[in-house]
């Protein structure tokens, strides 16, 4: 079932409907980070399960109960997709094996407490299916760089609707995560002024509007 629900993500198209579903490009923006900097370059994605609720969401080939059990799949855990290399003097990328990157990878909560990757013996075989089929899937979109990504299971709760923030931590780099994620609320408008604000805005800036 997790293989065949990841070959259609892609596939759905983007439709209105009640409740509100946040647009998945809207969700990536937040949650994937590529930090770049003295001749590191990497990624830090970061998927919710709210990502997955929104990609799955009216896709014709997925039914609500599917998407459910697929979403429950992943919920136990906060999952990160890590990528760390450098970049040399002409431009040619070296990847660290996903060994090093687990070696010195932690999720630093809110409260500042450190928690390390979950054993892939440790993590349900229906969540560790999906790693199967992702990895194949962006190593073909990404060449070298997809092919290197790690998939980090992690037995911590993050709620992305909380102002509870975390960051992912590899060696010495920081890479944080300010919540809440604010895609995942539907928009506000202003009857004031007519504007449209992030849906975690409760007064209009412009005129004190209580939204």
């Amino acid at each position: 079932m997790v293989t065949s629900l990841l070959l259609t993500l892609l596939a759905a198209p983007a439709l209105s409907a009640e409740p509100y579903v946040p647009p998945v490009d809207a969700l990536v923006d937040e949650t994937f980070k590529s930090p770049s900097e003295d001749g590191r370059i990497g990624v830090v994605w970061w998927l919710p399960v709210e990502f997955w609720e929104a990609a799955l969401h009216d896709n014709p080939d997925v039914t609500a109960s599917q998407a459910a059990k697929f979403v429950e799949v992943l919920r136990p855990y906060t999952l990160l997709v890590v990528v760390d290399g450098t970049m040399g003097p002409m431009g040619a990328a070296t990847f660290r094996p996903e060994s090093e990157v687990r070696a010195t990878l932690k999720l630093r909560d809110a409260k500042g407490k450190a928690h390390v990757p979950l054993a892939d013996s440790a993590v349900s075989a229906d969540a560790m299916m999906l790693v199967k089929v992702m990895q194949p899937m962006l190593a073909g979109m990404l060449g070298q760089m997809g092919a290197s990504m790690g998939f980090f299971f992690f037995d911590v709760a993050v709620d992305p609707r909380s102002d509870q923030g975390f960051a992912a931590v590899i060696g010495e780099r920081v890479v944080s995560f300010q919540l809440p994620v604010e895609s995942l609320f539907r928009p506000v408008h202003c009857p004031t002024c007519s504007r449209d604000f992030k849906g975690t805005y409760k007064f209009c800036p412009y005129d004190g509007t209580h939204l």
